[in-house]
């Protein structure tokens, strides 16, 4: 068996079948494990998925928190496009300090910083003072002035979404971490690697404090060439519930979005027919990913 760089003796064979196009997830899961610590930011993110797939901490668990939060403070404190002041004092949202927080390191800040007329070190530092020095706190501990509002108002007046992991980033990572190994760096290579990663992350859980927790799964995205096939592109979205007006209101976010067409990897086993009549792929059921396979992704119990 050929000798892989970097690669330990138990990874080797995982190595031997992504190569020969014999691998399946599972080979994809421990390449990434071995190499999380050696490889970039993105990989390492993904692996500590697979090593803890409850989050609680971590990259992609702050993106979750920040949308999460976002959605809170909308849905909490925004009325017909204007800020409502958070309660003057007492208790507050557990979110809601870190919420701010994250709101001044993604805005403008050269802009907020010339129309308020004072510094980021001072917004920051005004912000922290509305708060005890614990992360999620529950309580406003003083006044909240019209200084404060007006902070509040220009941070918050944008809703900042975006992938956590971005197709064009991961690709990079993939193909330098496989040429360091010392493997194949073809596009089709590439995207079974990608395609294995949205396997490896549905069913990821984040653990977000409180009340709420965010599942990840996979979903298709749909464009106007689909018709009514159940195909599409490849995407991983996390979704969860947050309460509002009595209601739960269900919310869902990018976490990887691809250009890879689910045609020549989606095995018909996977496709249910829902209450409308249309055709859609069950994620939810067991499945697998066996690449020597003319579909590689299949109901588990066709293996």
């Amino acid at each position: 068996m050929k000798k892989y760089s970097r690669t330990s003796q138990s990874v080797m064979s995982s190595c031997h079948r992504f190569e020969t196009n014999t691998f399946n997830e599972a080979d994809v899961r421990s390449i990434i494990i071995e190499q999380r610590e050696i490889s970039g930011y993105l990989i390492r993110e993904v692996g500590d998925l697979i090593a803890h797939p409850s989050r609680d901490r971590g990259f992609s668990y702050d993106k979750v928190f920040q949308i999460f939060s976002s959605i809170q403070f909308f849905n909490t404190y925004n009325d017909n496009g204007t800020i409502k002041s958070p309660s003057m004092y007492g208790k507050c949202d557990w979110w809601l300090k870190g919420y701010l927080l994250k709101q001044l390191e993604l805005s403008n800040q050269k802009r907020i910083v010339k129309k308020l007329g004072i510094s980021v070190r001072e917004i920051r530092r005004n912000l922290k003072s509305l708060f005890p020095e614990e992360n999620f706190p529950t309580e406003v501990t003083r006044p909240i002035s019209m200084k404060d509002m007006a902070i509040i108002s220009e941070i918050c007046s944008h809703l900042y979404t975006h992938n956590i992991f971005k197709i064009e980033n991961i690709r990079n990572e993939i193909r330098k971490m496989l040429k360091a190994i010392g493997l194949p760096i073809g596009k089709n290579y590439i995207d079974d690697f990608i395609v294995c990663i949205c396997i490896i992350l549905n069913g990821t859980v984040f653990k977000l404090k409180r009340e709420s927790v965010g599942d990840a799964s996979i979903h298709i995205e749909k464009n106007e060439s689909s018709g009514n096939s159940p195909h599409g592109f490849f995407s991983v979205y996390v979704a969860a519930d947050t309460p509002s007006g009595g209601n739960n209101v269900r919310w869902s976010i990018p976490i990887l979005t691809t250009d890879i067409a689910t045609n020549g990897y989606l095995d018909n086993s996977m496709i249910e027919i829902d209450s409308f009549g249309v055709q859609r792929f069950d994620f939810s059921r067991q499945f697998d990913f066996v690449k020597s396979r003319d579909r590689p992704i299949a109901a588990a119990a066709l293996t």
